[in-house]
């Protein structure tokens, strides 16, 4: 992932694909990550702009 292109459509193909591998349990988590939902546990969380 952190081999990324910059912008484009690369980067959205990339991404769809990194997505579409995902377990049902691992999207949903990623989907609660992204959200900022405040059921995510906070084990779980990571600050923004952190790698």
């Amino acid at each position: 992932m952190h081999s990324l292109p910059e912008g484009g459509s690369d980067r959205q193909a990339v991404l769809a694909r990194f997505v579409s591998e995902l377990s049902e349990h691992d999207e949903h988590l990623l989907h609660q990550l992204l959200s900022g939902d405040p059921d995510t546990p906070p084990e779980s969380r990571r600050p923004r702009g952190k790698r």
